[in-house]
């Protein structure tokens, strides 16, 4: 055995196990744990023979210090120059041209941030023509309060379906609708097919709302059914959020 041992450590140098190390994580851009390293290479054909695994930690070590890897281990992210951590079969192995480094992190921040706000500003504004003065606006405008009105809110809802019957129960019966206030919160709306439909069904352009907090101020006159029936055109999935109405409704004279 011995005679054995020394053949495989002559064959199977910490050059050799370097390169094979370097070669095995080539196309992994998440890495591998060290035990499964160890695994691949005494399961597979060809690779190294790792009889003292002094020799893999020296290769690693070696590695490392020539910043060719980074290394994972309980929840941080060490390269050169930092300390080479202990050496566990849970630390994740890297190459290093899969890691950006924190300053590479960092400019690429920058530049996704700046490309954002090239977007935005390069955006149309498909709501303001839409959404136009707040309902409190058109309620103080000077000669068109023709009676006094109230604001009826409703609860947030999961669903248009209660937000509908909360509307049903709350708006009395005759009255005419100034105005209508949908506010959306906590939603993500990935899927927004359903949601555009609703928005394109009101003429607007098409909007991309990653991430929903948004409010529709919708001007009357209009009767307490069309406010529900366009409740009712609303997804029955809010995107896992909420939504809610704030109805000004008057006593027709």
């Amino acid at each position: 055995m011995d005679e054995v041992r020394s053949t495989v450590k002559t064959s199977y140098d910490v050059e050799t196990i370097r390169g094979e190390i370097l070669k095995h994580l080539e196309g992994k851009s998440n890495g591998l744990r060290l035990e499964d390293i160890k695994y691949d290479f005494k399961a597979t054909p060809g690779k190294p023979i790792i009889v003292v695994e002094a020799l893999l930690e020296e290769a690693l070590r070696s590695l490392y210090g020539q910043g060719e890897i980074v290394i994972e281990y309980k929840g941080k992210c060490m390269r050169k120059p930092d300390s080479f951590p202990s050496f566990k079969d849970d630390m994740k192995i890297v190459l290093s041209k899969y890691v950006p480094s924190p300053e590479e992190f960092i400019e690429k921040e920058k530049v996704a941030e700046r490309k954002v706000e090239e977007a935005i500003e390069k955006m149309p504004k498909p709501l303001e023509k839409f959404i136009g003065p707040k309902v409190e606006e058109i309620i103080e405008k000077e000669g068109e309060r023709k009676a006094p009105s109230q604001g009826i809110e409703t609860s947030e809802h999961s669903s248009p379906f209660s937000l509908s019957v909360e509307v049903e129960r709350k708006v009395p019966d005759g009255m005419q609708i100034r105005g209508v206030e949908l506010e959306f919160s906590g939603g993500s709306f990935d899927d927004f097919k359903s949601f555009n439909a609703f928005v394109v069904s009101l003429n607007i352009k098409k909007p991309k709302v990653p991430d929903v907090k948004l409010k529709l101020v919708i001007e009357g006159p209009m009767s307490k059914k069309e406010v529900i029936d366009l409740i009712d055109k609303l997804p029955r999935s809010l995107g896992g959020g909420s939504v809610k109405a704030v109805v000004e409704a008057e006593k027709v004279a």
